[in-house]
């Protein structure tokens, strides 16, 4: 019918400015041609509990007085005021209002963590950042079940762990359990764009929780990786069972973007080569949406994964006749991407270089960076740990007269000493769990390339300890979960390598 009174479903801005709205993501088309900034989309209403309170106290509503079972002849007990407790009790979450109302400030709080002030730099945020399938967490999961336990599963343990209420965690770990049954049923019926939009997000989530909040294990630790590298290789065979073209467009677009980047980088620290490297891949899903400055240094980070598994696998073969054309080839290979780097840092990767080197000269006043300028900063990480590789890498396999003529910035070295310049520049401001997921792969990048320039007797002591000071009070926290990720590593390499043995 026409006329029928409704909410227009567009964004807040063309409804104020009465125009018609694609409803594009992370900002609608109309905006973006009319330069102005998008106001994004409504969310449904949250209903929460509230109760009348004086600065004195509050008078709390026993269920006795409205009960059918008190009777009409009963009188009304009056119980003398009780202070508030500052923390959640598991009885408050047996009321069912109470416990959306508890659900919701967890949520809430979840969001502030990782998307502080962002919405209104989203459409900037997500060029760099591996983090906008958060913004798109938060559209869906209220319309999904399955996606909304597994936010909640996140949120309260985050609630728990911050506001120090262990008691929680069993109720945090009983969801995630509820959530893996979940997404077993179904994970069979995701033909629809939106719903394998919000299974691939749980996937990212089930991730975010093995990492950070499961009970009793520590922060990154190797029990908690193992299930984190299943979830991970899990959802990228979901992933992969649709064709490159179905994420071109849309929501699914911006979710196959964040979680290539997560699926890669971890190839890269496990030395293997990325499924998500083909041609394929790496091509059809960007038919009509370009390449980001996070998306171009993925490919790149792709095709070093292939090159690192081929030079590691030529150093346990052993001297053999064909390898030294393997060595050119790998050689050869390495200075491409070389030359792929050089583009990027002179192209759409300035911003990332830029306030690398500015947080390397450590001159001015420091101010506390922006959501925009954190989300820089994870790809200037990002930017260094691969030059880490790509470059001991290339000096691996190249004759010993030849790098002594090569520039500075194909040392390794330098770039311990830039991620060591730039934590101790950026570390003051960011705190807590969000900021040792940001760096830990740079950390553990570095340490690595480290140990293994050690084990063939190069000095590195220094690198060592850069390294080490420039995380600030967070030193023992991150040095430990960059143990846990260590460990895991080496396990996934040995039951690899076992299945291989079984096999032939």
């Amino acid at each position: 019918m026409v006329g029928v009174p409704g909410r227009s479903r567009g964004c807040a801005t063309c409804r104020k400015r009465k125009r018609g709205c694609d409803r594009a993501w992370p900002s609608c088309g109309q905006c973006q041609n009319a330069g102005v900034e998008c106001g994004g989309y409504e969310k449904k209403h949250i209903f929460l509990v509230s109760t009348a309170e004086s600065v004195q106290g509050s008078t709390k509503l026993n269920t006795a007085f409205y009960s059918k079972d008190r009777g009409e002849n009963k009188p009304f007990e009056i119980k003398p005021y009780q202070p508030r407790s500052t923390q959640p009790s598991l009885e408050l979450l047996s009321n069912k209002l109470a416990r959306s109302a508890f659900e919701e400030n967890a949520v809430g709080e979840f969001w502030d963590c990782y998307l502080p002030n962002a919405r209104s730099a989203l459409s900037r945020i997500v060029q760099y950042s591996s983090t906008g399938w958060v913004a798109v967490a938060q559209d869906l999961f209220q319309g999904n079940r399955v996606l909304r336990r597994a936010v909640l599963t996140n949120a309260v343990g985050l609630w728990a762990r911050e506001k120090n209420v262990p008691q929680m965690l069993p109720s945090c770990q009983q969801m995630y359990g509820q959530t893996l049954r979940s997404v077993a049923s179904y994970i069979g019926n995701t033909n629809e764009q939106q719903d394998l939009a919000s299974i691939i997000l749980v996937g990212s989530m089930l991730c975010l929780y093995e990492c950070t909040y499961a009970p009793g294990c520590e922060l990154f630790s190797s029990k908690q990786m193992e299930k984190y590298f299943a979830h991970v290789f899990g959802f990228e065979a979901l992933m992969m069972s649709k064709d490159p073209s179905f994420y071109a467009q849309g929501m699914l677009h911006y979710i196959f973007c964040d979680t290539r980047f997560q699926q890669i980088t971890l190839q890269l620290q496990l030395r293997k080569k990325a499924p998500l490297a083909e041609k394929k891949w790496t091509t059809l899903p960007w038919m009509y949406i370009p390449k980001t400055t996070k998306d171009i240094l993925i490919d790149i980070m792709a095709d070093l994964c292939c090159v690192v598994e081929k030079s590691d696998s030529m150093a346990l073969q052993g001297s053999t006749p064909e390898q030294a054309s393997q060595r050119k080839e790998v050689v050869l290979e390495c200075w491409r991407l070389h030359q792929e780097m050089q583009k990027w840092t002179a192209g759409l990767g300035y911003p990332a270089i830029h306030y690398l080197n500015r947080a390397k000269a450590g001159s001015g006043t420091r101010v506390e960076p922006t959501a925009e300028e954190c989300a820089i900063s994870e790809m200037s990480l990002l930017y260094c740990s691969t030059c880490i590789i790509l470059y001991e890498c290339l000096r691996a396999n190249s004759d010993k007269s030849d790098i002594t003529d090569w520039p500075e910035e194909t040392d390794p070295r330098l770039y311990c000493h830039k991620i060591a310049s730039f934590l101790e520049f950026f570390m003051p401001f960011e705190q807590g769990r969000k900021i040792i997921q940001m760096v830990i792969f740079a950390v553990l990048t570095g340490l690595q390339f480290i140990t293994r320039q050690e084990a063939l007797g190069d000095n590195l002591a220094v690198e060592r300890m850069a390294l080490s000071m420039s995380l600030g009070d967070l030193r023992e926290v991150i040095l430990g979960a960059v143990d846990g990720v260590d460990q895991a590593s080496t396990i996934h390499h040995v039951k690899e390598l076992s299945v291989s043995q079984q096999i032939a």
